[in-house]
């Protein structure tokens, strides 16, 4: 996660003067995963009990409600409209279908900025060395908020894909990456490897704020 960017890493000795106001920590949990052998995520319920007797709230307890709530409304829905569109189509139709699973799918979308002090963790470590903290840049697995924000920004991104496909041809600018597309003498320059190919040719800009 650092080296992607999205997360970064601060000793306690260097903040504990000067708190970020935004500053909650929360406990580390690891559970099983399918594909690894576990995933960590932040109880972000967790709620901590100071020395004077006072409880501070929990980062979910804390957070303003802000994300579209109808994003997810068509969660859990999806077989319905699947089972729907084969009823549909023609009897002789040929259907295509593709699922795509968009891989740690919050950690691609990034907090304000100053928020990121919400998600700050204890990097696990020997004893006597100094305290560090982890502080995710992004949305993280558990936080109240991180499904409608993820929902609204996919579903936007199908909603601007879908429209590009049903523009007639021709009538869309030229996109910036469009020479690089398969089939063109361009893509076959690519160097092959991983960052030389075009991974994205839909760009969705998504602004999320209240």
């Amino acid at each position: 996660k650092i080296a992607a960017g999205q997360a970064r890493v601060v000793e306690w000795e260097s903040i504990k003067d000067d708190l970020p106001p935004e500053l909650k920590i929360s406990p580390l949990a690891l559970v099983p995963h399918k594909s690894r052998k576990f995933r960590a995520i932040l109880d972000l319920s967790f709620r901590l009990r100071l020395q004077s007797g006072e409880v501070a709230p929990s980062v979910n307890e804390a957070s303003e409600k802000a994300a579209p709530r109808a994003a997810c409304e068509q969660l859990g829905h999806v077989l319905n409209r699947i089972i729907h569109a084969f009823a549909e189509a023609d009897e002789d139709a040929k259907i295509f279908m593709a699922k795509f699973d968009i891989k740690d799918g919050f950690c691609l979308l990034d907090c304000a900025e100053g928020e990121e002090w919400n998600f700050a963790y204890v990097m696990p470590q020997e004893e006597g060395q100094p305290i560090r903290l982890v502080v995710p840049t992004s949305l993280q697995m558990g936080w109240i908020e991180s499904p409608p924000f993820f929902c609204a920004a996919t579903e936007t991104g199908r909603d601007v894909a879908e429209d590009y496909v049903e523009a007639p041809v021709g009538s869309l600018p030229e996109h910036k990456f469009e020479k690089y597309t398969a089939g063109s003498t361009a893509y076959n320059e690519l160097p092959p490897t991983a960052t030389g190919t075009l991974q994205y040719l839909v760009e969705v800009y998504v602004d999320l704020s209240p």
